[in-house]
């Protein structure tokens, strides 16, 4: 397991940018599949919803190309009790929100839909190039081959201040280069659409071999209680490599949290 720490080491953010935006650097803290009853296992119904809901997202995704938008149609409108605030989920996984920030709840759901957002065009633009089955073969170095122009010009224009700021200062400061970030690369995929490409087109075919995997927990819908035993959760994967956990919230499967993650070998 190798979850990041609440608060990103300063240091890390004066790396090469492209080397954090398309290098999906967390795995799933659960990846073995969690043990339930006869009474816990996911119904045929559950399940076709489940699959309908994680559809709709996946096209809505690729039509926006930005998760923010997607958070009334989507997600737990209470953000209180979604994922975000979870001492795991939340405070680690996939979002890495400076510790003593103050964020609102507005406030932590746009950044974490901010990274969110790079990390999941980050890895369309790499599904347009690359066989993503080789990405956990590659060194850093070589995937700055892949790194659109535009990404790798704004890096270098980026000014590592002297000394760590304030954590809402550091917030925002993060928060402004991930939007700036996902404007370029809506404009990279904008011109050289990944969808058109050999490269997705086969990757999605490995992808949906990926999910048949019997060693693969997210490859269908399941229950799972992650993090607390009085929740009902349920756990699946979609193109590529994200990681969904619904929730039902006035009798509609809902998105408790989306994570970017690299599957287990």
């Amino acid at each position: 397991m190798r979850a990041a720490a609440s608060t990103p080491p300063f240091g890390v953010l004066q790396n090469s940018m492209y080397k954090t935006l398309t290098i999906i650097c967390f795995s799933l803290a659960i990846l073995a599949a969690p043990s339930v009853t006869p009474a816990q296992k996911i119904t045929s119904q559950e399940e076709h919803e489940a699959h309908d809901l994680a559809d709709r997202f996946i096209r809505r995704l690729r039509e926006t190309r930005d998760l923010r938008p997607l958070r009334t149609e989507f997600f737990l409108s209470d953000l209180k009790s979604s994922g975000l605030t979870d001492p795991f989920w939340g405070r680690s996984v996939n979002l890495n929100a400076p510790a003593g920030a103050n964020l609102s709840d507005l406030e932590l759901w746009d950044f974490y839909a901010a990274k969110f957002t790079v990390d999941y065009l980050s890895m369309l633009n790499l599904a347009s190039k690359i066989s993503l089955d080789s990405l956990d073969k590659l060194k850093p170095e070589e995937l700055d081959r892949y790194t659109p122009q535009s990404i790798a010009e704004y890096s270098k224009t980026i000014k590592i201040p002297e000394r760590e700021p304030p954590p809402r200062d550091l917030a925002m400061w993060i928060y402004s280069i991930k939007t700036h970030t996902v404007s370029l690369l809506q404009e990279e995929l904008a011109k050289h659409p990944p969808e058109e490409t050999e490269f997705f087109k086969n990757n999605l075919a490995s992808f949906a071999r990926h999910l048949n995997e019997p060693k693969n927990p997210w490859g269908k819908p399941s229950v799972a209680n992650l993090t607390r035993p009085d929740m009902r959760l349920i756990t699946m994967e979609i193109p590529f490599h994200v990681g969904l956990i619904l929730i039902r919230e006035n009798g509609q499967l809902k998105i408790w949290f989306a994570a970017t993650f690299i599957p287990p070998d």
